[in-house]
């Protein structure tokens, strides 16, 4: 593995802790070990033995004069997790540290939304499809499997930011447009995304505006009218708190809105299909 061709000479493995390592000191063949406590200075990137703000993994005898040759002790990574205290002395992969970086299937995932938003959509070619292949029958499972998933993720994450936003400002705008305020194109969309996702606050809001219901009875509130309602949510817009359950159906509807099951792809998720699809029939 590309990871462990990187030598101590040239890599250093700071952990940033204020905990004493479970294993302070250790030998592996026969070098003697260490994580010493350290100060990282994040400006230049520079580690100093003594006190600071974590641990260096630190190996004496590679600072004397003849540092051993062994490949094993010129390795930049420890063989004992400081945190964990996993030993992997010994085994092929002889260390539990890994690098950080990008897994294959989620660099394929991200090309492909991006390449898929360039294709020009129009009228007369709408069904825009793109191929991803790979010549290894392994590879080629883990990105039909793990690309759907991660893009389902990643779809679940934008519909509940979108959904934060929402009742908020949404509420906000769309109080302005009924009062015939002119509104930007942000807080136009902001209006509109809050009447497609909450009808039943759009109902409140909508009857308040209109004399003859502003002083009857508001469905869904305990003695209150609609324009007591009205004003409860107007100030839970401006103020919060957002209750977590509205949040689950609006990211629901949004994700049904782009032809994806709210539950994802599992034999529980199809069964959320149906109870949310129930009302609305589309893409099952």
């Amino acid at each position: 593995m590309a990871l462990l061709d990187r030598e101590y000479r040239n890599y250093a493995v700071f952990w940033p802790s204020n905990r004493a390592p479970l294993t302070a000191q250790w030998d592996q063949v026969p070098t003697r070990r260490h994580w010493r406590p350290a100060n990282l200075l994040p400006a230049d990137g520079s580690a100093t033995l003594g006190g600071g703000n974590g641990y260096l993994y630190h190996v004496p005898a590679m600072h004397g004069p003849n540092p051993p040759n062994d490949d094993r002790a010129r390795q930049a990574y420890p063989a004992i997790c400081p945190r964990c205290d996993e030993d992997r002395r010994g085994r092929r992969l002889d260390t539990p540290i890994r690098v950080m970086r990008t897994g294959f299937q989620k660099i394929a995932q991200v090309l492909s939304d991006a390449l898929l938003r360039q294709i020009p959509q129009t009228a007369q070619h709408s069904n825009r499809k793109l191929v991803v292949f790979s010549d290894s029958r392994q590879d080629a499972a883990k990105l039909s499997a793990g690309m759907r998933f991660a893009h389902y993720r990643d779809a679940l994450r934008q519909s509940l930011a979108q959904a934060i936003r929402t009742p908020g400002r949404g509420t906000l705008a769309f109080q302005a447009q009924l009062a015939g305020q002119p509104l930007d194109d942000e807080r136009r969309r902001l209006a509109a995304d809050f009447a497609a996702t909450h009808p039943a606050e759009v109902a409140i809001l909508s009857g308040a505006a209109l004399p003859a219901l502003a002083n009857l009875p508001a469905p869904g509130f305990v003695n209150l009218t609609y324009a007591q309602a009205a004003q409860q949510i107007l100030q839970r817009g401006e103020n919060g708190p957002f209750e977590l359950p509205r949040f689950t159906v609006d990211i629901a509807a949004r994700l049904l809105v782009r032809g994806m099951n709210p539950g994802g792809f599992s034999g529980i998720a199809k069964q959320v299909l149906i109870w949310y699809l129930a009302p609305v029939p589309r893409h099952i």
